[in-house]
């Protein structure tokens, strides 16, 4: 793996994160990067106007 791949991808996988997704692999084909993504078991947080973190309603 080349050095500084991950970080180039750090900002979107960090947003599939934060919007509940869980990032199972990144792979590097030809001139495409691959990101593999599935659900995640814990909810998205919801960031409403006022900046404050809540989680949904279940």
């Amino acid at each position: 793996m080349k050095n500084g791949f991950l970080d180039r991808h750090k900002p979107i996988l960090t947003a599939l994160k934060e919007a509940g997704f869980q990032v199972d692999g990144v792979v590097e084909q030809e001139k495409k990067t691959v990101i593999t993504i599935s659900p995640s078991t814990e909810y998205p947080k919801e960031v409403h106007g006022n900046g404050i973190e809540t989680q949904p309603d279940a």
